[in-house]
């Protein structure tokens, strides 16, 4: 493909250098921005010294910076949709944040959930309608659902768990958020026609996804815990969450808001967007001129256009509800608008550099063409490209910590394997592409997701990544699987997850029956005392049992005040205020240690 004035060329092996290096980089290095814009060097100056030596028709010489800002002025003007798209949706989402109308649902839950179950429920409705951005949805739900789930006896470490397990997964299973609308452009990119149907396609086949979802209404229903989240909520169970160590000492992520904030202030400007979104992208597909099927108008209609245009009316809406009721004054609706555009300065400059080198590495030098060879001349079945995919997406993101970064270099690579004879895997395999980013995501500990809920939920930073690990690497595990399956089955939709499903309910199983035999999953209760006075106490269990001999009772009444395990404190225990274990105890172990 060819961009402005520069004609692609072939050149081999030299063609995987930029995104080769790019990836070594962001691995050592764990800084992405400047990693991909080496590698846009690298790839500008591969192709000016290919021109030098005569390589490229009709181009005698070309200069690396010129033909380096030429490719990225293409992009971002063949892309300007989608970064008006994300700069106004910041916008959006700093204004909802800043209405109130999440403290406001963070008030009503507390007054009506009651429960463990309707608490995490209550976070995974809050986790989903929060589906625009991981970001907003880390940091709204993990702040609003964190007194519910304290006063409701759930552990920091599984509000945690819901909270980033629900951000990062939704991103690319609606096709109405900023990821998605990043990742049709990217798929359009890759010279895929119909990107967003495309994509729209991936998404039954996101495995790791659905299975993340499948896990978390388990947990629920079940409320079924393995590895040290048991023993979290073990102790959150008992009331000792304040005790267990999962919790922060540093302050929380706490967006300034208004107290005038409704529930409605949260809802309505997010279905008027999903409203409009769905309504726009028909409308620009010619859907209500006639004559087009959905199918059709899907393939012609423009996802970034329509996205823009529904969150530029989602705005405006917000400006009516918030300014004449003065939850939101004119000026500060301006400056907040202004504020969550600077929020995605950041992702617009990844997007920015990640189209960058799809156009300077794959358009120019023809990268993906030259390892869709290298897969066909390869002994490498191709119905294990896939889960090869898979893998290697999940080695990426959780080296580099960050989805976007990894699927804006792995999206043209699969599109480029995926061609030809390999082309009835494309779908499956941009969604496991998609679902390996999001497992770095979602587990690794340099995320900045993983960093935003930790703050949010008030959750230790190594107890979350230590608790959310072990169920990520089991659904990671046997998605795995599910992509070998889904390679041999020719895509069988059905087949794929049917079998994914029972599979993880086998897998949870054996854990549950292993784990109630004593062989994972033991741990001890640790409670840790405050400092306390043992004549005290001796002299309070003393007289508790003089009152009981007087009624005539005390030997049996005796065995009994000895036999709780709250009373049972060993002599360890009552001298110091460090962490102990609590032994099973008997009376005789009681008294001698009251001795």
């Amino acid at each position: 493909m060819a961009i402005d004035k520069y004609p692609s060329v072939a050149i081999g092996f030299f063609s995987l250098v930029p995104p080769i290096l790019a990836m070594v980089l962001a691995l050592i290095t764990k800084e992405v921005v400047s990693s991909l814009f080496i590698g846009c060097i690298a790839a500008s100056i591969i192709y000016s010294i290919a021109a030098l030596r005569g390589m490229v028709p009709d181009v005698p010489k070309a200069n690396p910076v010129d033909v380096l800002f030429t490719v990225m002025g293409t992009k971002i003007s063949g892309n300007v949709y989608i970064c008006l798209f994300l700069l106004l949706m910041g916008g959006l989402i700093n204004l909802i944040s800043l209405s109130g109308g999440s403290k406001a649902y963070g008030r009503m839950a507390q007054r009506w959930i009651k429960g463990k179950r309707p608490a995490l429920a209550s976070t995974i409705f809050l986790g989903i309608a929060m589906f625009l951005d991981d970001y907003f949805n880390a940091i709204t739900t993990g702040t609003v659902m964190r007194t519910v789930a304290d006063v409701n006896k759930v552990s920091r470490p599984k509000l945690a768990y819901v909270v980033h397990t629900l951000a990062t997964n939704m991103c690319i299973t609606i096709p109405l958020t900023s990821w998605a609308a990043a990742i049709v452009s990217q798929i359009e990119d890759s010279g895929v026609e119909n990107s967003f149907v495309v994509f729209l396609n991936t998404v039954p086949f996101n495995i790791y996804s659905i299975l993340c979802f499948i896990m978390i209404l388990l947990n629920v229903i079940l409320d079924f815990d393995y590895g040290k989240m048991k023993f979290y909520e073990d102790n959150a169970k008992h009331g000792l969450s304040d005790n267990d160590g999962s919790r922060e000492s540093s302050s929380a992520v706490e967006a300034p808001h208004s107290e005038k904030g409704t529930v409605f202030d949260l809802l309505i400007p997010i279905l008027v967007l999903i409203v409009l979104a769905i309504f726009f992208m028909f409308y620009l597909g010619g859907f209500f001129e006639g004559g087009k099927t959905v199918n059709q108008a899907l393939g012609d209609t423009s996802a970034p256009q329509a996205l823009l245009y529904a969150v530029f009316f989602a705005l405006l809406v917000s400006l009516l509800m918030y300014v004449p009721r003065k939850v939101i004054g004119f000026a500060d609706w301006m400056e907040a608008l202004k504020e969550g555009m600077k929020t995605m300065i950041p992702t617009l400059i990844i997007l920015v550099l990640a189209w960058t080198i799809s156009g300077t590495s794959g358009d120019l030098l023809q990268t993906g063409a030259y390892v869709g060879e290298l897969v066909e001349r390869s002994r490498i079945p191709p119905q294990l490209i896939p889960a090869v995919i898979f893998f290697v997406g999940m080695a990426l993101s959780f080296s580099m910590g960050t989805a976007w970064g990894t699927f804006g270099v792995l999206i043209p690579i699969v599109v480029k394997i995926c061609s030809g004879a390999n082309a009835k895997y494309l779908e499956v395999s941009l969604a496991s592409c998609l679902c390996g980013s999001v497992f770095g995501d979602n587990t690794s500990p340099i995320s900045d997701t993983t960093i935003l809920v930790s703050s949010s939920t008030q959750c230790s930073f190594l107890v979350h990544v230590s608790t959310q690990l072990p169920y990520a690497i089991t659904v990671a595990a046997i998605s795995l699987v599910g992509y070998i399956i889904a390679g041999y089955s020719g895509g069988n939709l059905a087949v794929t997850l049917i079998s994914s499903i029972v599979l993880l309910l086998v897998v949870l199983v054996v854990i549950s029956v292993v784990q109630k035999k004593g062989f994972i999953g033991k741990a001890s209760l640790e409670i840790e005392l405050p400092e306390v006075n043992k004549e005290e106490i001796k002299e309070e269990v003393k007289e508790e049992v003089k009152e009981e001999s007087q009624e005539g009772e005390k030997e049996g009444n005796e065995k009994d005040l000895f036999s709780d395990p709250v009373v049972s404190l060993s002599q360890e225990a009552v001298n110091t205020s460090s962490v102990v274990q609590v032994p099973e105890t008997t009376p005789q172990a009681t008294e001698n240690a009251m001795q």
